[in-house]
């Protein structure tokens, strides 16, 4: 009889961590928590990113703002790409009794927080790049860890559901800090704190509304594997067999993220210096505009998760298939 039980039980239904079927109030928790970490990093980001910095950079008088916001970018971009597979294998590899993604994604939301207000107070171009590639840092360190988090803890057959309100959460967080943003372009104090508060608190409610992750510190006699330079290095090396699927993914999103920032992040210069509306008038236009993308990106990303009749469960052949 306890066979048959055991094997009643679907494994695709089965948390990784525990070993055991995830309860409604997990997944509503984990579900909660995902939205917020969406919602709140891609909040404090945009606040400063697509609104406030560059309308601050306008007065700087260090430089052409176009051209100080893309520097700031693209360094930063680098530090983001190495900084994710870093922390991405340093978590791997963590041991502590608070779990393996758990103290970076607390650190990682401190350091982005200290680096925005750095960023928000900067003066020179080399200091302005400086800090913002530190919060690149932080938040990959953040980042990576809470990713890896869904295919850590999540069930197979909850991962896609999940996924997508981390993604409609994010969406929304986009939308959320353009709006705050504009509401604070001519006295842009108020939003550098909102924003860099919200960074500092980031990490720590995710983890705080995610059930607990079990600790990670080894049994006594127990070793652990050593992650040394050269396995870290290794980790660059692109793949070079059965891989299709991973170019496709990989260029894909590489070239509708080239695409989409091309635009929205230089959308408040584009409303100023093109179309040529006051600063007033650019931040409701921001604004609204904002409210459009949020309803209609929550919408296309929300729905397919919620929708009766896509597949609860995955076939044996298909997660063989992923695996």
């Amino acid at each position: 009889m306890a066979n048959q039980t055991a094997a009643a039980i679907d494994e695709n239904a089965i948390a990784p961590d525990t070993g055991k079927p995830m309860t409604k109030t997990e997944t509503w928790r984990f579900m909660i928590g995902f939205i917020i970490f969406g919602v709140m990093w891609m909040m404090s980001g945009t606040i400063g990113s697509n609104v406030l910095f560059p309308e601050r950079f306008n007065g700087l008088n260090i430089g052409q703002p176009e051209a100080i916001l893309a520097a700031m970018n693209s360094v930063g971009s680098i530090f983001a790409l190495f900084s994710n597979l870093v922390f991405g294998a340093l978590s791997d590899h963590c041991h502590s009794r608070f779990g393996k993604r758990t103290p970076f994604i607390v650190l990682g939301g401190f350091v982005c927080g200290c680096a925005f207000w750095s960023t928000s107070v900067a003066t020179t171009l080399p200091m302005i790049v400086a800090s913002w590639c530190v919060l690149q840092i932080g938040l990959n360190c953040m980042l990576a860890p809470a990713v890896a988090v869904l295919s850590d803890r999540i069930p197979l057959n909850k991962r896609g559901t999940l996924s997508a309100f981390y993604g409609g959460g994010a969406t929304a967080g986009q939308s959320i800090g353009t709006i705050i943003g504009t509401q604070f372009l001519s006295n842009p104090v108020p939003g550098f704190i909102i924003g860099t508060v919200s960074w500092l608190l980031t990490g720590i409610l995710a983890v705080i509304i995610w059930p607990r992750e079990k600790s990670a510190a080894l049994d006594e006699g127990e070793q652990s594997e050593k992650l040394n330079l050269k396995s870290l290095l290794l980790m660059f090396v692109p793949p070079t067999k059965n891989c299709r699927d991973f170019y496709l993914a990989l260029f894909g999103r590489l070239l509708l993220i080239f695409g989409y920032f091309c635009i929205n992040g230089y959308q408040l210069y584009i409303l100023e210096k093109y179309i040529g509306l006051p600063v007033a008038e650019a931040g409701a236009v921001l604004s609204s505009m904002s409210v459009v993308i949020m309803v209609v990106s929550l919408v296309a990303s929300l729905t397919p998760a919620l929708s009766p009749t896509r597949s609860a469960v995955a076939s044996p052949s298909s997660s063989s298939q992923r695996s």
